[in-house]
């Protein structure tokens, strides 16, 4: 484990860890999506965790959408060029014009298969942003919550276990 696998946190009393799981691990999106009041305490201090991974998870899908749409736009320039070439020097066809260009993309199978992909792509990045808008609802619900309580309420209440994606380990402090 990485030191980037673990956020710590002092507080008067202890030092509570916070250990990232693997990113590999699949994870129940109703379960972070919801506030385990059970272990509020413990919701407070992964949430911006949580969001700031979801975050990086949605920078990665925006960056994967817009390569995917770079990859079909210079795809497609190409097949546009390729059938504006077959279909300048088919006798059947007295001129090239764009709708008869777009008519061959639209039914050229590689053009569709990759049309198909990015729509995959814009898809999936959606999902991602979906659930950053509800970890982002969480995050506020949870603040509202904090607020009128204290931080030695806070120390005391919190309860090991996975949450948020992240599992709480608290130490005593040695003095």
């Amino acid at each position: 484990m990485t030191q980037t696998d673990t956020i710590i946190i002092h507080t008067k009393d202890s030092m509570i860890k916070l250990l990232k799981r693997s990113v590999d691990e699949p994870i129940d999106l109703d379960e972070i999506t919801r506030i385990d009041y059970s272990n509020i305490f413990g919701e407070i201090i992964t949430i911006s965790a949580l969001l700031n991974r979801i975050g990086n998870m949605k920078a990665e899908m925006e960056e994967q959408l817009n390569l995917e749409k770079l990859d079909v736009e210079i795809f497609e320039a190409q097949k546009r060029a390729e059938h504006n070439k077959r279909l300048a020097s088919d006798p059947d066809v007295k001129r090239v014009t764009e709708q008869i260009l777009e008519d061959a993309l639209l039914s050229d199978a590689a053009v569709i298969a990759k049309r198909k992909k990015m729509i995959q792509v814009k898809r999936n990045m959606e999902y991602i942003n979906s659930l950053y808008w509800a970890a982002k609802s969480k995050d506020d619900k949870l603040s509202t919550l904090l607020k009128p309580l204290l931080p030695d309420e806070f120390e005391k209440e919190i309860v090991e276990g996975v949450v948020n994606g992240f599992f709480i380990k608290k130490h005593k402090n040695r003095l």
